[in-house]
Formats: structure tokens, C-alpha cells, sequence
């Protein structure tokens, strides 16, 4: 990443390491700049990747699911409960704020 202000070219190596700052004749407003920025990028948060796969928000806000067991030892199900399982499940208001969290909602 590199930032630019008239003739100043900075560079993350050269400003810092591990630890510390390294003093370099740089325009201060331009290092405040690079401050600014590299700590907005630092506090940005992630989704769970695995359960922005598993769950999604409905139009009114609660918390849709799949259900579970579907995947495997069919044969000795009914047809009726394999049709029942087919469908998406509304989340527990137990569970509803913890995964709200997680996918950052």
C-alpha cells in the first residue's frame, strides 16, 4: 500500500515495524493520513463465513435454518418426514442474537 501526497511516496515498510515507529523526514499531515487510514482498515469485522452459509434473515428479521438430519440413512424415513425436512426452520429466539452476531447483523 502505498500513499501519495505531492512529491512523498510512503511505504508500510517504512514507517513501521514490529513494534515501533521508524523515524523518517516525512510531511507529518501525510503520516497522520496514513494513521487514519491503516487503523480504519485494522477495525473492520469479519462474518463466520460458515454460518453466513447456514443461515439467512428473513424480511422481518428472524433467523432461517436448514434442518438436520437429511443427509444420509434415508431409506428407513418415511416419505412424509423427508418432505417435512425439506423445509427451513425458523431459529429459537435462544439462538436468534448469538448468530445475529456472528453474520454481523
Amino acid at each position: 500500500m502505498m500513499l501519495t501526497r505531492g512529491r512523498a511516496i510512503v511505504t508500510i515498510a517504512h514507517i513501521f515495524c514490529p513494534g515501533k515507529l521508524v523515524k523518517h523526514n516525512i510531511n507529518e499531515a501525510i503520516l497522520d493520513e496514513f494513521r487514519r487510514v491503516f487503523r480504519m482498515a485494522k477495525a473492520k469485522m469479519k462474518s463466520h463465513r460458515g454460518a453466513s452459509k447456514r443461515f439467512r434473515i428473513t424480511g422481518s428479521g428472524k433467523v432461517k435454518r436448514n434442518k438436520a438430519y437429511k443427509s444420509h440413512i434415508l431409506t428407513k424415513k418415511s416419505a412424509k418426514r423427508k418432505r417435512g425436512l425439506r423445509k427451513p426452520a425458523i431459529l429459537t429466539s435462544a439462538d436468534h442474537k448469538r448468530i445475529k452476531s456472528v453474520i454481523n447483523l
